[in-house]
C-alpha cells in the first residue's frame, strides 16, 4: 500500500535501365529454386518442452537451433486458423465481449472488411493477445491500449467512430476485459530459442563477401534478428520470411525472382543481390538514408566486414525497410514511377483508345461501402505487364459528381473524380499501386473524406503499403451494380488466380496471412508500433538486464528507459532520442567506425555511420517533447525507479502534448484506489502542454512511501474538457487524499460513461473541491461541460516493491 506521509529524383533514371519487359504477360521465375524457395518460408515450430514464445528479452539459450521448415509448415502458419474459447471462465468471459464487439474488425476469419482494422487480426487468440506489449500490459489494464481504447470509446470504431448499428460494450463488458488483464501474469523470458547476437551476423556476412568474391559489393542484408530475440511468435517470423521474398520481389521490373537467401543457421539474416534487382549500390545507400535508424545491428558491423561489401550500410532491420520502402513518395522513387498518371500509363504500355475501339475497356460502378464513402467507378485495362485496375473516387461532399455515369460510355468521356487509386501488375505477376489527383498528377495518398482508413493508424490512405494491406493478393470484389457486373466478377477472378500463381511462382504461400494480416504489411507495423524494453532490448542486442542498470538517474537515457521498463514509448521517440541510450550502454565507441568528419562524406551531409542522423545537441528534440501514441494528448508518467524497497519513497514526474486537467491514482496490491493528485495540497489540476509535473513537488509538505511488497499501480488520467474526471468528488475537509475505495468496481461505474448517463446516475450536480482557509494554492474550477469519454487520455505503469 502506497502511504502517503505529510512532511530522390536522382535514381530515377538509372531505375529506367530496367523497363518493362515488351510481352504482354508476367513470365515464371525462371532461375527460381524451388528447394530454396521452399526453405525461405519458416521457422519449425517451438519443441514440444519449449517455454513460451514471448516476453523478456531472451537470454543465451543451451537449445539448438530449429530445424529446417517444411513446405507444410509454412502453409500452416499462414492458413487460417480455428477459433476455441478459452476454459478459463475470466478469460472465456473476455472472449465472448471480444467476439461480440472487436472480431467484426480484428480477428482474421471472420472480418467485414478486405483486412483487418489497424493491421490488427488477431483478438481472439488471448494467447497471443496476452504477450503483444503494445495492446495488453499483464495485470496493468489501465496502461493497456485494448482497454483504453474501449473505455475512451474508441473502440470499436465501426459504432462509435462510423455509426454502424451494432450496440457498443457496456460498462459490465468492459469490466470484463479489464478483469482478464489484471489476472494475467508479467511475461516470462522466452528460452526456447538460440540468441543471436552481432557477431554471429557480422560472421555470416563475412563468410558470405569471402564466397562471392568480385561480386560481395552487390550483396546487402535485411535482418530479422531483433524479433527473433524479441520473443515474436514462431507463426509470426514464418510470415515474415515470406514477407522478405515478398517485399523485395514487390520492388523488381524483373520478371524472375529475386532471390532472398538465408545466411545464416537460424535464418534471421537474409541476403539480397543487387544486381538481381537491376539496383546499383547508390540506390541501397538512397533507400538507407530515408529515415532515422538509430537502433538495430548496422552500428556493430565491423570495419573489415564493411570494406569486404564496399558499404557502410551492409544490412537493415526488415520491418524497417518494409515500413520506409512501402510508404510514398521513396514507393514511387523506387520503382521509378513518374510524376504524373499518363505518364504511368506510358510507362505501362497501355493503348486506352485502342481497347475501347476494341471494346476491352471495363468499367462498372461501385455502391458505397465501408471502405469507400461515396459512389465510385472500377475500371479495367490491359497493359504489358497485365491487368490495370483504377477505381475512380469522388469527395463526400453536396454537389459530388458522381463517376458511376461514365460506365455508360466506357473509355469514350474522362470519369469524373477528384483522385484515383490504380493497381498494376509487375513483370513478376506481383501487384504495385499508385495514386492520382484531379489533374493527373501522382499524389503521396487520397485526400480525406474519401475513403475510410481501416487498415492504418495514421488516418489516411497512402501509396504502397496502405494499398498492399487490402490488395497484396491482387483485386478483391466489391458491392458493384449494373449488367457488366458478371463480367467484371469473371475478370476479377481470372486476375485473382493470376496473381495467386505469382506467388507460387515466386515461392510464396497464395494468400497467406497472419489472421487476415499481409505478411509485408505485418512485417512493417512491427516497426511502427510503439515499443517496450523487451523490442527496444532486442534491437540494441542487449538483455533488458542491461537497460535496468542504465535507468536510475535524471539523464535523458535513464528517464526514456524507465518508460520503456514500464510501459510504451513510440518510435518517434526512440527514433529521436534512441542514440542517448545507445550511449549510455557504451556501444558507439568515440571514433569507431570512423571520424564524423569522414562518415559524412562517405554517406552525405547528416549521417552516422551507425545510419542515425547526425545532429548537434541544440538540434534534438528537447527534453519535454514527446510522441503521442493514440489520439488526444500525449501523456506520459513515470517514476524515479523501476524497482523499489519496502520503505522507499516514491517520485513520479508527469507531462503531456496538450493543455488538460490531470488526475492521478495510485492502486495498491489488494485494488484501492486512492487520488494522489489533485489532493489537499494541490488542488489546481491543470497541467500545461510540455509541462512537468513532479510529485511530491520540491518543498511538497507529503511524501509516498512504498509500505508493502508487490506491484503497485499508477493511473494518470489527462481531461481536456473538465476538471473532473470520471465522476470523482473530492472533498477535502474530510480528505486530504480522496479514497475511491476498489478501483476496479469504481471505473466500471463511472469510467467511459457518456456525460449525460454520468450526470443521470449521480443524480446531482458534481460538487465542486471546498477550500480550507490555511491553503494557499486557490482551488480550479472544473467547467460546466463534461468531457466526452475520448477527450480523456489515459495511461497507468507499475512499480515493483520487493
Amino acid at each position: 500500500m502506497l502511504a502517503v506521509a505529510t512532511a530522390i529524383a536522382a535514381w530515377q533514371p538509372a531505375l529506367a535501365q530496367s523497363p518493362p519487359p515488351s510481352d504482354g504477360t508476367a513470365p515464371a521465375a525462371a532461375n527460381a529454386k524451388p528447394a530454396e524457395r521452399q526453405r525461405d518460408g519458416d521457422v519449425s515450430p517451438p519443441p514440444a518442452d519449449a517455454g513460451p514464445q514471448d516476453g523478456a528479452a531472451a537470454s543465451p539459450p543451451a537449445q539448438p537451433s530449429p530445424s529446417e521448415p517444411t513446405l507444410t509448415e509454412v502453409t500452416k502458419a499462414l492458413a487460417p486458423r480455428s477459433l476455441l474459447p478459452p476454459a478459463d471462465p475470466v478469460a472465456a468471459t473476455a472472449y465472448a465481449v471480444l467476439d461480440k464487439h472487436c472480431a467484426r474488425c480484428h480477428q482474421g476469419g471472420r472480418l467485414a472488411l478486405p483486412a483487418p482494422a489497424a493491421g490488427f487480426g488477431n483478438v481472439l487468440r488471448l494467447d497471443e493477445l496476452a504477450n503483444t506489449p503494445w495492446l495488453v500490459q499483464p495485470g496493468n489494464p489501465d496502461g493497456s491500449r485494448l482497454y483504453q481504447s474501449m473505455l475512451r470509446r474508441l473502440m470499436p470504431s465501426d459504432v462509435l467512430q462510423d455509426g454502424a448499428s451494432s450496440s457498443a460494450p457496456t460498462s459490465q463488458e468492459m469490466a470484463a476485459v479489464r478483469a482478464w488483464i489484471e489476472s494475467l501474469s508479467p511475461r516470462p523470458h522466452c528460452r526456447d530459442r538460440r540468441r543471436v547476437g552481432f557477431e554471429d551476423h557480422a560472421a555470416a556476412m563475412a563468410k558470405t563477401a569471402a564466397e562471392a568474391g568480385d561480386g560481395a559489393a552487390r550483396l546487402r542484408f535485411l535482418s530479422i534478428a531483433h524479433l527473433h530475440n524479441g520473443c515474436v511468435a514462431f507463426e509470426a517470423l514464418a510470415a515474415y520470411r515470406q514477407a522478405l521474398v515478398k517485399l523485395i520481389n514487390s520492388l523488381s521490373w524483373k520478371p524472375a525472382l529475386v532471390q532472398v537467401l538465408p545466411v545464416d543457421e537460424t535464418r534471421t539474416l537474409y541476403r539480397i543481390d543487387l544486381g538481381d534487382l537491376g539496383w546499383l549500390p547508390e540506390h541501397w545507400e538512397r533507400i538507407l538514408q530515408s529515415g532515422n535508424d538509430p537502433l538495430g545491428l548496422t552500428p556493430s558491423v565491423p570495419r573489415d566486414v564493411r570494406k569486404q561489401l564496399g558499404t557502410e550500410f551492409p544490412v537493415a532491420r526488415a520491418d524497417w525497410l518494409a515500413a520506409n520502402v512501402l510508404r510514398a513518395p521513396l514507393y514511387y522513387d523506387v520503382l521509378g514511377l513518374p510524376g504524373t498518371g499518363p505518364e504511368i500509363l506510358k510507362i505501362l504500355q497501355i493503348n486506352a483508345d485502342r481497347q475501347t475501339q476494341e471494346s476491352k475497356v471495363q468499367r462498372i460502378p461501385v455502391k458505397p461501402s465501408q471502405v469507400s464513402i461515396q459512389p465510385s467507378l472500377i475500371e479495367r485495362l490491359i497493359g504489358r505487364t497485365g491487368p490495370v485496375w483504377t477505381a475512380y473516387h469522388v469527395i463526400a461532399r453536396d454537389g459530388s459528381p458522381d463517376p458511376s455515369e461514365a460506365a455508360v460510355s466506357p473509355g469514350q468521356e474522362p470519369v469524373p473524380h477528384h483522385a484515383a487509386r490504380t493497381m498494376f501488375s509487375l513483370p513478376n505477376g506481383l501487384p504495385a499501386f499508385a495514386i492520382v489527383g484531379q489533374r493527373g498528377d501522382r499524389l503521396d495518398e487520397l485526400p480525406p473524406d474519401i475513403a475510410r482508413p481501416h487498415v492504418g493508424d495514421r488516418g489516411s490512405i497512402r501509396a504502397g503499403l496502405d494499398c498492399l494491406a487490402c490488395h497484396g493478393s491482387g483485386p478483391v470484389r466489391s458491392q458493384v451494380a449494373g449488367a457488366a457486373a458478371s463480367a467484371m466478377n469473371e475478370a476479377l477472378a481470372r486476375d485473382t488466380a493470376a496473381v495467386a500463381e505469382a506467388h507460387r511462382r515466386l515461392g510464396l504461400v497464395p494468400g497467406g496471412t497472419l489472421d487476415g494480416v499481409e505478411p509485408v504489411v505485418a512485417l512493417a507495423l512491427e516497426h511502427v508500433r510503439p515499443l517496450a524494453a523487451v523490442r527496444a532490448a532486442a534491437e540494441l542486442g542487449v538483455e533488458v538486464e542491461d537497460l535496468m542498470r542504465i535507468s536510475e538517474g535524471d539523464k535523458p537515457a535513464a528517464i526514456l528507459t524507465r518508460r520503456l521498463l514500464q510501459g510504451l514509448v513510440s518510435r518517434a521517440e526512440i527514433e529521436a532520442r534512441g542514440r542517448e541510450i545507445v550511449e549510455a550502454l557504451g556501444r558507439v565507441p568515440a571514433g569507431e567506425p570512423q571520424s564524423q568528419a569522414a562518415a559524412q562524406s562517405a554517406t552525405g551531409p547528416g549521417r552516422h555511420p551507425s545510419g542515425a542522423a547526425v545532429t548537434d545537441v541544440a538540434a534534438r528534440k528537447e527534453e519535454g517533447e514527446l510522441s503521442s501514441i493514440d489520439a488526444g494528448p500525449g501523456l506520459i508518467i513515470y517514476s524515479d525507479k523501476v524497482r523499489y524497497k519496502r520503505g522507499d519513497q516514491l517520485r513520479l514526474v508527469v507531462k503531456t502534448t496538450a493543455d488538460c486537467h490531470l488526475t492521478v491514482i495510485s492502486v495498491d496490491q489488494r485494488g484501492r484506489g486512492t487520488v494522489i493528485f489533485p489532493s489537499d495540497f494541490e488542488t489546481s489540476t491543470m497541467l500545461a502542454a510540455g509541462q512537468e509535473l513532479k510529485l511530491p513537488g520540491a518543498g511538497a509538505p507529503y511524501s509516498f512511501r512504498l509500505n508493502e511488497t508487490g506491484r503497485e499501480h499508477i493511473v494518470a488520467l489527462c481531461n481536456e474538457a473538465s476538471a473532473s474526471t470520471d465522476g470523482i468528488v473530492h472533498d477535502f475537509e474530510r480528505q486530504r487524499f480522496t479514497d475511491l475505495g476498489n478501483y476496479a468496481a469504481y471505473v466500471a461505474q463511472h469510467g467511459g460513461i457518456d456525460p449525460v448517463q454520468q450526470s443521470q446516475s449521480s443524480g446531482s450536480k458534481r460538487a465542486e473541491p471546498r477550500q480550507r482557509g490555511r491553503r494557499r494554492v486557490r482551488v480550479e474550477q472544473a467547467p460546466s461541460q463534461a468531457a466526452r469519454p475520448d477527450q480523456i487520455a489515459r495511461t497507468a505503469i507499475s512499480v515493483v516493491v520487493d
